[in-house]
């Protein structure tokens, strides 16, 4: 406890209920982060928790359709450093997807997902070895690192608290955050609390050895960064923390701040040098930034994912940028940087008189450089971000609440008080604990489909004609796998289902889609319904920012250009804008598309269907979302006419 830290507020209520000894305390957060988090019925399994699987078993079907990271013979250090692997050009990653067609036609020329995180990874192993296929169990053993992360951040509140009820506050902060929710009940984001956990006490030891002059301390620190780095590339954001408690606490001159730095600086160094050299990074897509391999595009991410960080954790209104088009994009990134000063303001007389304070708002404002990596702006990426500013609410609306606070600026701290931990915990709870009757509805793309590619039919390559989310095809071989025992025998994706198009039959294996807006297929492409009109909200430009998984933002396609992925050619015949409007399909010489299991999705009943053949010259419609009459999810337009021109039979 921080007992040289000046503190005069006297608090009631719930915030002097909060004064606890230290084992009282702890005992207090980590009940609760159960109770809000287990047993989570509603979810399972899914997407990247498969891809690891494989990637660190090693899975006999898959390696024998091609995909070379499911070597069952691969040894245990092998299949560690794979596990968060999707695609590499160097690694033969990138074209043996692109053969089998999970990696569709109009993916990036040389996209590389490939991040590092070996200790993360022997998390996962572990599951694999004890309940491979059990998701409770996993969660389960996620449930220990969350309570890692809570137990490190107590730790680190206490150490910098004047008061015992600002470092349980701020610790219920961290980790009933909405955010932090959705990462737990998704298994492959557990190192999201492993580096969390890890940088806490890098920073709680580090702060120890400078008050304290412990050896012991320095050494455990460093190592624990090591172990961060090891966990996930968001570890090296505790960095700028180190860096602003020896300029704002210690006041340490330049050339003192880098001689307590700089092992820190070696371990970047050498981590760096050992992560690029083998062939680990993250380029030439539109989803995540790389700043060493993409230093512009990182640069121009700085510039609006922050204002969206900071705002999503301020309100609690997570990921709403993605969801805009792009010219309200810019709006909420505008007004969310004004709420972002706003808050900066009314905290001012904080930072100006508590040197802890100042040094807890610039590591958090330095946690958001590496954070901006993932466009998406969510706050899922932001747990270095979290750290700081919910230590800095805390004993702000400690003082807010002060008896001798009028009564409308303590209503204001119990309105905060309520959105950032009551309605949480209260939401977390009930939807974990099964008192509401959360279902999970399928979109039937296997059941769609499941008599034609069943193991007693045969071989069978899938047709995928407008898929939903074209990232999602990405993980189809390894999710259908392990859930229904079936892989295709190739996938062929013809098109995104985020815009409306027609497909006409020309010949046996000859097919042509024409796109009147033009196909949505790079990062940045245009998105309009057949009227060439914009909604302002619409969950088609989240899909598309899924879609940089694997595209770039600002892939041209014009007219001559040849594409080829599973079975397919593909041929750009007309483009508006480097997007296409008309495009020839040809299938392979050695395969027949009518022997092949089709399906489409209709995005008014959002679910995918079995599809019959197409007999020659037959024409049908596909509507997209922007132009189908569609249930659940919600568009919002402004200005826009009431009807489209998505006239045509439906398939």
């Amino acid at each position: 406890m921080n007992t040289e830290a000046p503190y005069a507020a006297q608090v009631t209520g719930l915030l002097r209920r909060m004064e606890l000894s230290y084992g009282l305390g702890l005992f207090v957060v980590l009940l609760i982060v159960t109770l809000t988090h287990l047993p989570m019925p509603f979810n399972s399994l899914s997407t990247d928790d498969y891809l690891i699987r494989a990637n660190i078993e090693g899975e006999a079907v898959l390696f024998q359709k091609g995909f070379p990271l499911a070597d069952p013979d691969k040894s245990l250090a092998r299949g560690l450093a794979d596990a968060f692997h999707f695609y590499s050009p160097e690694a033969g990653t990138l074209a043996a997807y692109t053969e089998y067609g999970n990696l569709p036609w109009w993916s990036a020329e040389a996209p590389k997902m490939n991040p590092w995180r070996p200790l993360a990874a022997l998390t996962h192993w572990l599951d694999f070895q004890i309940a491979p296929a059990s998701y409770p169990f996993q969660l389960l053993h996620s449930l220990i690192y969350l309570l890692l992360f809570g137990f490190s951040a107590y730790r680190l509140f206490w150490r910098l608290s004047p008061r015992a009820s600002v470092a349980v506050l701020a610790t219920l902060f961290v980790v009933v955050d909405y955010s932090h929710f959705i990462n737990f009940s998704w298994i492959a984001a557990r190192n999201v609390f492993i580096t969390g956990a890890l940088g806490c006490f890098v920073l709680e030891r580090f702060i120890a050895w400078r008050q304290q002059g412990q050896p012991l301390s320095a050494a455990m620190a460093l190592m624990a960064f090591v172990l961060a780095l090891l966990s996930a590339e968001s570890g090296i954001a505790v960095t700028g923390y180190l860096f602003a408690y020896l300029w704002l606490v210690e006041k340490t001159g330049l050339r003192r701040m880098a001689a307590v730095l700089w092992p820190y600086a070696v371990v970047v160094i050498l981590w760096r040098v050992v992560y690029s050299a083998a062939g680990y990074g993250t380029s030439g897509i539109s989803l995540y930034v790389d700043p060493m391999r993409s230093p512009m595009e990182f640069l121009a991410a700085l510039l609006t994912t922050p204002p969206a960080l900071f705002a999503g954790i301020m309100t609690s209104i997570d990921g709403y940028v993605p969801s805009l088009s792009p010219q309200w994009s810019l709006v909420a990134v505008v007004l969310s940087a004004c709420l972002v000063m706003l808050g900066v303001w009314l905290i001012l007389p904080l930072l100006r008189s508590n040197a802890l304070a100042r040094f807890m708002f610039l590591g958090s404002v330095l946690a958001s450089i590496p954070a901006s990596s993932l466009i998406s702006g969510s706050s899922r990426s932001g747990v270095f971000i979290a750290i700081g500013f919910f230590w800095i609410l805390s004993i702000w609306l400690h003082q807010l609440m002060d008896r001798q606070r009028g009564r409308g600026v303590r209503l204001f701290a119990k309105g905060l008080l309520g959105v950032h931990l009551v309605l949480p915990v209260t939401i977390a709870f009930v939807a974990s604990s099964m008192l509401l009757p959360v279902t999970y509805s399928s979109d039937m793309q296997y059941e769609s489909v499941a008599k034609r590619l069943h193991p007693v039919s045969g071989q069978r390559s899938l047709v995928v004609v407008n898929s939903r989310a074209p990232n999602r095809e990405f993980y189809l071989p390894f999710t259908w796998h392990y859930e229904y025992g079936v892989v295709p025998q190739a996938i062929n994706a013809l098109a995104p289902g985020m815009s409306s198009f027609y497909l006409t039959r020309k010949s046996q294996r000859e097919y042509e889609l024409r796109a009147p807006v033009g196909l949505a297929l790079a990062g940045n492409a245009k998105m309009t319904d057949l009227n060439g009109e914009q909604p302002a909200l619409s969950e088609v430009y989240y899909l598309q920012m899924l879609q940089g998984l694997f595209t770039e933002s600002n892939q041209p396609y014009r007219p001559g250009d040849v594409h080829r992925a599973g079975d397919l050619t593909v041929t750009v015949l007309a483009a508006v804008d480097d997007r296409p409007t008309r495009i020839r399909i040809r299938f392979d010489a050695e395969v027949d598309p009518d022997d092949m299991a089709w399906q489409w999705y209709n995005w008014e009943t959002r679910q995918y269907q079995a599809m019959s053949k197409l007999a020659f010259g037959e024409t049908r419609f596909f509507p997209g979302p922007l132009d189908a009459d569609k249930r659940d999810l919600v568009d919002i337009c402004w200005n826009c006419s009431e009807e489209g021109e998505a006239d045509g039979a439906a398939p």
